[in-house]
This record gives C-alpha cells, structure tokens and sequence, in this order.
C-alpha cells in the first residue's frame, strides 16, 4: 500500500468541507424531489449493480441522474 503525499487530516477535513458545502446541497434537492435512491456500495458487487439497475429501469428518462 503506498500513502499518497495529500493522505492527511488536513486534507481530509477540506474534502469534507466540499462535500458538505458542494454534495450535500445536491443530494438533498434530489431527496426532495423524490428522484434520489442510496445504497450501500460496501455490499458485495453483485448486490449494488442489481440496486443500480434496479433503479434505472424505474425511473423515467427525465430522472436519470446518477452520481458515482
């Protein structure tokens, strides 16, 4: 395993500062709008695609915004 020169607590905290500041806003209007579906990408990969494709063939063309 090789640590990447930026691998630290102060980097750590900006990245989380962006997300919160950036992602968050994001992810909430989507909730809102009813067009937001999580999952727990730590589950085996079989089980997160079967999520992914699930929600696909669910939503409507306008619906289709996916954030990776």
């Amino acid at each position: 395993m090789v640590r990447r020169p930026d691998d630290n607590a102060d980097v750590l905290k900006k990245r989380l500062q962006s997300y919160h500041n950036q992602t968050k806003p994001l992810v909430e209007y989507y909730v809102n709008k009813g067009i937001h579906t999580s999952l727990d990408a730590s589950k085996c990969c079989e089980d997160v695609f079967k999520t992914i494709d699930s929600t696909l063939n669910k939503a409507s063309s306008k619906d289709r915004v996916i954030f990776i």
